[in-house]
């Protein structure tokens, strides 16, 4: 399930997020993921956010999940990504071999995700602090160091939104 709009291929500045509602049983938990894509003006050139896998029943995986949509469908080598799950970031940069270890939880999302990264620099993936306000820019800092802008405030919510959206579609009803 997902629905995407703008081209085919991507590039830009591009926002993930994932979201989880209803947990923690995993009998109701349900997460949803989103990214959107945004210009050098600031506009929303293309989003798409979706329900990952079954296998993917936590937040890291949903947040994991978008990352790796939102590789699947950038032009490699254009896009530069902004994810609020830090943890997720960390394991990118700690490399493939530790993220992708039998021991580890979430190491069949990062076999798939690595698969993607091969054509980018590590870089390319930056922290970016979640929930922030206005009032924030310029304030807080992303995992690279550099201030927070308005771009990453929009971009994120937006993400954030659809995410949410996302697991909407698909909530447990009430009995």
């Amino acid at each position: 399930m997902g629905r995407a709009t703008g081209r085919l291929l991507v590039s830009g500045r591009i926002y993930t997020d994932g979201s989880m509602l209803d947990g923690p049983s995993q009998l109701t938990a349900r997460c949803g993921w989103a990214f959107v894509v945004l210009d050098d003006e600031g506009r929303v050139i293309a989003s798409a956010y979706g329900v990952p896998p079954p296998w993917v029943y936590d937040i890291h995986g949903a947040e994991l999940w978008a990352l790796l949509q939102a590789c699947m469908m950038a032009m490699p080598g254009t896009a530069r990504y902004f994810c609020d799950c830090e943890s997720v970031v960390t394991a990118i940069k700690n490399g493939q071999i530790k993220a992708t270890a039998g021991s580890k939880e979430h190491a069949r999302a990062y076999h798939l995700l690595f698969a993607r990264l091969d054509d980018i620099e590590d870089e390319a993936v930056t922290w970016v602090p979640a929930h922030c306000k206005d009032r924030e820019v310029g304030k807080k800092r992303k995992g690279d160091g550099s201030k927070l802008s308005a771009q990453d405030v929009q971009g994120n919510a937006e993400a954030d939104r659809l995410a949410k959206k996302a697991v909407g579609e698909h909530r447990v009803e009430d009995t």
